[in-house]
């Protein structure tokens, strides 16, 4: 096997520290020659095998062997046998260790997409500052450097690498007499590395349970940023989203992640009116980031006023935060500054002080002709570990921010740091002395404001509102546009005030509301609706899922299929008791059609894998549908659903007022079916089903599909083509927002336009009579 993988950059750190001995001075030398000895070394300018460098540590750092000092692997081995012991008096630091080889050693480096940048540190002893290797942590992720650490002391390094996910950010015990296992391990996760198998090092991160935050992204959107500039910061912002797991209700839910982007300063704030932060979205907003991702890059535009950060942060700190319900732990405000302020210093100094002793995390990315002191006088403590300064902006160095947020964030969860820090202490008590002595009349700050803003503050509220006229956006994918519902947009939700008479009741809420698995987080039902008052009952649903399970379907799509049923059962509050509560969302799942399945006989049209009340847990319905099998029969979509209707729905006691089928479709129907189809499709929904379909593979009959989907179409109806990977993730977010379209009955089953068409079908059954039942 070829090691490494790819040309790499490899350091090795030995340490020096006065608490080595010889003894073990040496045998650290002696690991790392038997490693070099085991790998293909870079001679001359070939880019293949691996470059080495060494250096040693204490309380600093100096170069044993540099990337020069040899041309063949024969001269390496030779110096790295004639590298001795010194006796010293320093101490450890590993941290500044670290930063030393990312700033110093690395810079001069090969460069090429597929160079791989390894370090290797021996850590022989207890590590006095912790601080200073998370620091150097997000600078190895920022600079896509792997790095390794043999420790006594593993607990700290633990800590710091454990955002990492994919194994290549490694802690190993200092090896006794038989290293062969340690090393193996180092060989296959970092030194031979590949990363097209990674799959061999992947590991789970680790994250406390309460560890959410409300993120708000603070862009500089004045006449400082220019046009390129400001496209690559929108793009830097998509990225550094998908480090959070966004919650699911914003609303109403405790849990997940919660993102607000705003831009300072619209051109009202040169009228001297209080508009100083124009709101592109709230935390309350968007519930995925592909809504947000696409409202970034169609809806953000740029404002080219003035740059007055102090004002913003004073705006996001006093209203977008406090007038948020459920607020999280961490509270996280990323600044982007592009240039000149226009504002006092002392006053975006006072400001940025009364936040941080507020317990708001304040990071600045500072782009261009920035004032280094300003910055720093903004940013939270440790600034290294808050602060980054660009000069002016280009990809590379947007790379380096997006990367070395994700270790930060880490940081945040795992509460490294204290937010406000000791060192503040006597400030912020003289910061809340003076609120106390100022309730009449407020902070000086305040009474700046109104002399600098005089006159109403509409913009404020104009912008809150912008954007909201309508409740769905655009999607594009392979070349079809979709509708995608967003609830927030569509109304300010009032809270939904239920009086619970029983027990009983109370205990079945407290039940759904907690426990679930959704992605790693707690999900609660969102108790907000509008228009109307509504019951509790009427938020939730009976959901059928209707596959194609048939001989058109290859083996890998159906497993697709069954991965995207088993992502999309997170989105449901199950009952406890589904077949006696009157609460909680029921799921069935049945399978089309099996082999030899004939006509006008007493067969089944389909396979009932589980139906309406087996299972009161979305483990439950997971575990079965690991072992469901394909049926490899033809394709009776009219008879199936029919089928359905009848057995699965009609006769269940309890039913729900949503009514949910899941219609999963490879292709055309049997010929002989197509009225069948034709007939009970419009008879469902007539009686208040709403089909969604969803369609994948090159045999499909548009018109057979617009048929039975509901209308609006667009919101019922998703056509794939031949399945893949981002076809299926697509599918499951667009999955989401739907629910909560259902959840707060945005369409009406049936429609207006289908109502006289309705009027000769035959009457709906006792069961589904006054019910709002929904097909997908």
């Amino acid at each position: 096997e070829k090691c490494p993988a790819y040309p790499t950059e490899l350091v090795f750190a030995l340490d020096n520290s006065y608490d080595v001995t010889e003894e073990s001075f040496n045998k650290t030398r002696d690991i790392i020659t038997s490693i070099v000895n085991d790998l293909n070394i870079r001679e001359n300018n070939c880019p293949v095998g691996a470059r080495v460098a060494m250096v040693s540590y204490n309380s600093g750092t100096s170069y044993l062997i540099r990337w020069s000092d040899y041309d063949r692997k024969k001269q390496l081995l030779q110096q790295l046998s004639q590298i001795k012991y010194q006796d010293t008096t320093e101490p450890r630091d590993v941290g500044n260790a670290m930063r030393f080889v990312t700033r110093n050693v690395f810079k001069r480096t090969y460069a090429g997409a597929n160079v791989r940048r390894v370090a290797v540190f021996f850590s022989n002893g207890q590590t006095a500052s912790r601080s200073s290797i998370i620091t150097a942590t997000m600078e190895f992720s920022a600079l896509d450097i792997s790095p390794t650490v043999f420790a006594f002391d593993e607990r700290v390094f633990l800590e710091a690498f454990g955002f990492d996910n994919t194994g290549t950010f490694q802690v190993i015990p200092v090896p006794p007499n038989g290293e062969n296992q340690t090393l193996e391990r180092l060989r296959r996760c970092t030194l031979c590395y590949d990363k097209c198998f990674p799959n061999a090092c992947i590991q789970e991160a680790f994250l406390p349970e309460d560890s959410y935050m409300d993120v708000a992204f603070l862009i500089d959107n004045s006449q400082n940023i220019a046009k390129d500039e400001f496209k690559a910061v929108k793009a830097l912002v998509s990225s550094v989203i998908d480090n959070f797991n966004i919650a699911s209700d914003p609303l109403i839910s405790d849990s997940g992640d919660r993102i607000a982007l705003l831009s300072y300063s619209p051109w009202e704030s040169s009228r001297r009116k209080m508009g100083t932060v124009k709101t592109e979205f709230d935390f309350i907003t968007y519930n995925n980031q592909l809504l947000m991702k696409n409202h970034i890059q169609t809806s953000f535009q740029q404002l080219n006023g003035e740059a007055t950060i102090g004002r913003a942060l004073l705006w996001t700190t006093e209203n977008l935060f406090p007038e948020t319900p459920y607020l999280r732990k961490h509270k996280v405000i990323f600044v982007v500054s592009a240039g000149e302020n226009y504002e006092r210093k002392e006053f975006v100094k006072t400001m940025a002080l009364r936040a941080k002793c507020q317990g708001y995390i304040i990071f600045v990315i500072s782009l261009g002709s920035t004032h280094k002191d300003d910055m720093e006088e903004l940013a939270s403590y440790p600034l290294d570990q808050h602060l980054i300064q660009l000069g002016r902006i280009h990809k590379p160095d947007l790379n380096y921010i997006a990367k070395f947020l994700k270790p930060f964030l880490y940081s945040v969860r795992r509460g490294f740091n204290q937010y406000p820090p000791p060192m503040l202490e006597d400030a912020c008590r003289l910061i809340n002395l003076e609120g106390e002595n100022n309730q009449n009349d407020g902070f000086q700050f305040i009474t700046e404001l109104q002399e600098d803003f005089s006159g109403e503050n509409g913009f404020i509220g104009q912008e809150l509102n912008s954007g909201r006229e309508s409740p769905f956006v655009k999607i594009e994918d392979n070349g079809s546009d979709y509708l995608v519902y967003l609830p927030s947009q569509m109304f300010e939700p009032q809270k939904l005030m239920i009086n619970y008479e029983k027990d009983k009741k109370s205990a079945e809420i407290a039940s759904l509301t907690s426990g679930h698995e959704n992605y790693g987080r707690k999900e609660e039902p969102d108790h907000t609706y509008e228009p109307g008052d509504v019951s509790l009952q009427e938020y939730y649903m009976d959901v059928a899922f209707l596959i194609d399970a048939s001989q058109r379907v290859g083996s890998d799509e159906f497993k697709e299929v069954k991965a995207f049923i088993t992502s999309v059962l997170d989105y449901f509050h199950i009952a406890p008791a589904p077949l006696t509560s009157t609460l909680g969302d029921r799921v069935a799942v049945l399978s089309y059609s099996p082999p030899g399945y004939m006509l006008n006989t007493e067969e089944c049209p389909v396979y009932l894998e589980f139906d309406l009340v087996t299972y009161n847990s979305i483990h439950q319905m997971k575990d079965h549908l690991q072992d469901s099998q394909q049926l490899n029969g033809d394709v009776f979509i009219g008879h199936a659903l029919q089928w359905t209707i009848d057995n699965v729905f009609v006769g269940t006691p309890n039913l729900r007022k949503n009514k949910v089928i899941f219609v999963i479709s490879a292709g055309e129907t049997n010929p002989v079916d197509k009225e069948v189809l034709r007939n009970v499709s419009l008879r469902a929904k007539c009686q208040g089903y709403s089909i969604f379909v969803f369609s994948f593979g090159p045999k499909h009959n548009d018109k057979e599909l617009e048929e039975l989907a509901s209308h609006p179409l667009d919101h019922h109806l998703v056509q794939l083509g031949r399945t893949h990977k981002p076809d299926w993730n697509y599918i499951i977010k667009f999955v989401k927002p739907f629910v909560h379209l259902i959840r707060r009955a945005i369409n009406k089953y049936p429609t207006e336009d289908m109502k006289a068409t309705c009027v000769n079908m035959t009457s709906p059954n006792p069961e589904n009579g006054g019910t709002e039942n929904t097909v997908l």
